[in-house]
């Protein structure tokens, strides 16, 4: 468990199963995704990306051409002001290409460099490796239930 999170659970196995057990789904679903994002966070380190970063990046990744930076908020659930700061320390690094349109200079047309295709496949295994390590004690079955609360939860709306 990362140290962010276990340096205030209690230190026996036991104890912080019994910690746990006393919180809410809420308060748990939390945790995880902080323990989560300080791993993937860990992991992007050495290749000097941020999360938000690496998100941009593999949204480009799997969308060949162009998206604007507004699609980029959208799809990524990301604000607008965290995109803009990301692209511009992308752009910076030559790992994405940022276009104003003529027609319209409030929009910001983005596609991926190839330097930054192969530092987002240089990045995927590292990334695939900290998932699996906080993620990867789930069975098959597991994963589905928590895909299908979680999913639930997203949408505001009872699971099916």
């Amino acid at each position: 468990m990362s140290t962010t999170i276990s340096a205030w659970l209690p230190e026996e196995p036991r104890e912080r199963a019994g910690y746990l057990a006393g919180l809410s789904g809420a308060h748990l679903l939390a945790l995880a995704g902080s323990l989560i994002t300080t791993q993937l966070s860990e992991a992007l380190r050495p290749f000097d990306l941020q999360l938000s970063d690496w998100v941009l990046l593999g949204r480009l990744y799997a969308h060949p051409g162009t998206l604007s930076a507004g699609e980029l908020a959208t799809g990524a659930g990301i604000r607008a002001s965290t995109v803009s700061t990301a692209l511009a320390r992308l752009s910076r690094r030559m790992l994405v290409a940022r276009q104003r349109p003529d027609d319209d200079q409030r929009t910001v047309h983005v596609h991926l460099t190839e330097a930054g295709r192969v530092l987002y496949a240089a990045a995927r295994p590292e990334i695939n490796a900290a998932l699996t390590t906080s993620y990867g004690v789930l069975t098959p079955e597991a994963d589905g239930v928590l895909r299908t609360l979680l999913t639930a939860v997203l949408l505001g709306e009872p699971p099916r």
